[in-house]
């Protein structure tokens, strides 16, 4: 398994960040669309990243698919995102659903993200990577029964799932073993961050570490299940915050 980290929203040069993950010592990093903006070539971050001994785990490349109005436009960026996918070498892209438009239907948002999830598990399996859904807090689809359900009506067996064990448990409920015990041969990529569902209170993240997540746990099964994808931090805004969270991982000396 590989462990290391997002970058995206942290103010530095793309440099200074990828030196940064691998002065931690992690063994990988995930990429964002945001972070491909003009003059940015992704054949020129993929030897940035090699040049540091790291691993370009992903590649996060969401549209709002919840929204039909947006189809022709979302399946554009998609295809855009499948070329710097390929540019990087990274074999997995991902998406969530988004929050449902005001206004729209829900039976029309459900179609709208199936046929956008059939849609975009084609073109990549045309070009060679890998379509993967993110369950996520706060979005159309952000549990578990939802997300089995979305698998079931895309039915096409190389779609897969990028595993947010916090986002399942802040928007559904859902615990972390439950999650991989329906879900775990679609593992392909992960996020690591903690989240609460305190009574009476609303459910939200929290910094990694202050949850009720319990991350050694998650990534001894993890382990022992044979998963040798790649978990990231997510959601950290800066360098101290990515640092904090990478000492507690080590702490855990998950084996």
């Amino acid at each position: 398994m590989l462990l290391g980290t997002i970058t995206v929203g942290i103010t530095a040069p793309l440099e200074e960040k990828l030196d940064r993950v691998r002065d931690w010592g992690m063994t990988c990093w995930q990429a964002s669309a945001p972070e491909f903006g003009v003059g940015v070539e992704p054949g020129r971050v993929k030897d940035m990243a090699a040049a540091r001994g790291l691993v370009i785990s992903a590649l996060a490349a969401g549209v709002p698919m919840s929204n039909p109005a947006k189809r022709e436009d979302n399946l554009q960026a998609w295809r855009e995102r499948v070329r710097i996918a390929q540019a990087l070498g990274v074999p997995v892209l991902f998406s969530r659903s988004f929050p449902k438009p005001e206004g729209v239907e829900e039976a029309i948002a459900w179609k709208s993200c199936v046929d956008h999830c059939k849609e975009m598990t084609r073109v990549c399996d045309g070009e060679g990577c890998v379509f993967a859904f993110e369950t996520d807090s706060g979005n159309f689809i952000e549990s578990l029964a939802g997300t089995k359900r979305l698998l079931a009506d895309v039915a096409m067996p190389s779609m897969r799932i990028n595993f947010d064990p916090c986002n399942f448990y802040v928007g559904g409920g859902d615990r972390p073993d439950a999650v991989m015990d329906a879900l775990f041969p679609l593992f392909v990529h992960g996020h690591i961050k903690d989240g609460i569902r305190p009574e009476g209170g609303k459910p939200q993240e929290v910094p990694i570490g202050q949850g009720d997540l319990d991350w050694g746990d998650i990534l001894g099964k993890l382990r022992k299940r044979g998963y040798r994808g790649a978990m990231v931090i997510e959601h950290c805004p800066t360098f101290d915050c990515v640092a904090a969270a990478w000492d507690h991982i080590r702490s855990l000396n998950v084996s």
